[in-house]
């Protein structure tokens, strides 16, 4: 019988074949050409008819339109975001970037006291590096935020050039940048908080147009710098070369043209019905239901300005991101109990499931006075309130190595070595009720939380 051999498997076939190797030279002769015959647009589009005065005011027209959809994208998103961060609705992440940032800008080594781990041993997020020298111009949040909105809207321009570039007619090639800009998934990485990666989605399809046009450096430079935005971006990186090399780079283009030319109409429909039923630029599903007034976020950013720059600070997450710029500052309980905090595998699991262990009174007590936190940042709210915060709160608030200096309708800042007693009458000033006794310090607390559900 026939016994099988190497060449005869699908591996050795596969590398043997002559396919592969005509792919191969045909990569090499079209990304790098011989001196004086590298493509351009004018050798592309030789022969081609000249474009009529309709043509051209019928592109004319349609970049304008993309660039005002893509402003009017960013416009939205940006406003969302900043209404969030301004009535405190932010979480965990924005702070965890924005004192890394901050740390960098000014010559700190990035170690995120906010997440307990150096910046880059959490998520490989060295883009940050490149946006640090902004943060010497303007240092907040509000930055971060907008060069994420920013980023996901400008990724409607390659898409359009791309479209453009293999069929050359603006309408079609606008309705697929359309169809970018409704899709929800696009409008959710623009408005969730800050995340680096979410840059990497213009780098991506910027470098495919790079791809198409024959911009080799151009094109190594955006997958290069996608790979700074997050560790896995990597392997979309690997795949979008694999692709190129190995299927060929003109059938790769061929093809991808071919499965947009099908499939535009019910893509763009699709995406406009998504955006509408489910985009959290029409559905509210993305804004929290914990917002605060306008009123509280002022007396809550009044009371904030009491702690000075060089002071370490344990807060609530809602408070994080106002009090990031600094060497020091920590998700409460942290640093007095420790919870979601540092790279072992039971903080991952705590941040994935929640922490809902209980802490002796005496141990957080003890613990309390030997952490050296300088100002404790309690904030309320129904729906962020673990069992474990509520708990190490009551304790601060039982403190006497902590006061109450400063309290308004959703926030309470204590700082170390304030009188205890004063503070007491202004946590009962503020809750309506007597505040005498350990037991009278919890029905505070509690009726200041405003829960609804036992401990």
């Amino acid at each position: 019988g026939h016994m099988p051999t190497l060449a005869s498997d699908g591996m050795g076939a596969f590398w043997r074949s002559r396919e592969l190797k005509r792919n191969m030279r045909e990569l090499t002769t079209q990304l790098v050409p011989p001196p004086g015959e590298v493509p351009t647009d004018a050798s592309r589009n030789e022969g081609c008819k000249e474009p009529t005065h309709v043509e051209r005011v019928d592109e004319i027209l349609s970049s304008a339109l993309l660039w005002l959809l893509m402003g009017l994208f960013v416009i939205i998103a940006l406003r969302a975001n900043l209404n969030r961060y301004e009535r405190f609705g932010m979480r965990y992440d924005l702070a965890v970037f924005d004192q890394g940032t901050w740390l960098i800008s000014r010559g700190y080594s990035p170690f995120v006291t906010v997440r307990g781990t150096a910046l880059l041993a959490d998520h490989f997020s060295a883009i940050l590096y490149l946006v640090a020298p902004l943060y010497r111009l303007w240092a907040s949040p509000k930055l971060l935020l907008a060069i994420q909105a920013i980023a996901a809207g400008l990724g409607a321009l390659p898409v359009y050039k791309i479209v453009q570039y293999k069929i050359r007619l603006p309408h079609i090639s606008l309705l697929c940048a359309v169809a970018y800009l409704a899709y929800p998934a696009v409008q959710y990485v623009a408005v969730d908080e800050f995340h680096p990666e979410s840059v990497s989605v213009v780098l991506l399809l910027s470098a495919f147009y790079c791809l198409q046009v024959r911009r080799v450096g151009l094109m190594i430079a955006m997958l290069a710098a996608a790979c700074l935005t997050k560790e896995t971006t990597g392997l979309t990186v690997i795949v979008f070369v694999f692709c190129a090399a190995i299927v060929g780079i003109e059938r790769f283009l061929r093809r991808g043209n071919t499965i947009a030319n099908r499939g535009l109409f019910f893509c763009l429909i699709m995406c406009l019905l998504l955006t509408i039923v489910r985009g959290p630029f029409f559905v509210d599903a993305g804004t929290p239901d914990h917002l605060f007034s306008a009123s509280s976020c002022l007396e809550i950013r009044e009371m904030l300005t009491r702690i000075p720059p060089d002071a370490s600070v344990s807060a609530e997450t809602q408070l994080l991101a106002f009090v990031s710029h600094r060497r020091e500052i920590y998700l409460f309980p942290n640093p007095v109990f420790v919870s979601q905090y540092g790279p072992s595998a039971q903080a991952q699991l705590q941040m994935d499931h929640g922490d809902e262990r209980s802490c002796s009174p005496a141990q957080f007590q003890a613990q309390l006075v030997q952490s050296g936190t300088d100002y404790i940042g309690l904030c309320a709210t129904p729906t962020m309130v673990s069992h474990l915060s509520r708990s190490c709160s009551r304790e601060a608030l039982e403190s006497p190595a902590y006061g109450v200096i400063a309290t308004a309708q959703h926030a309470i800042l204590l700082r170390r070595g304030a009188a205890h007693r004063d503070g007491l009458r202004m946590l009962s000033t503020l809750c309506g009720c007597a505040v005498d006794d350990k037991a009278g310090i919890s029905r505070a607390y509690d009726a200041w939380v405003g829960l609804q559900f036992p401990d």
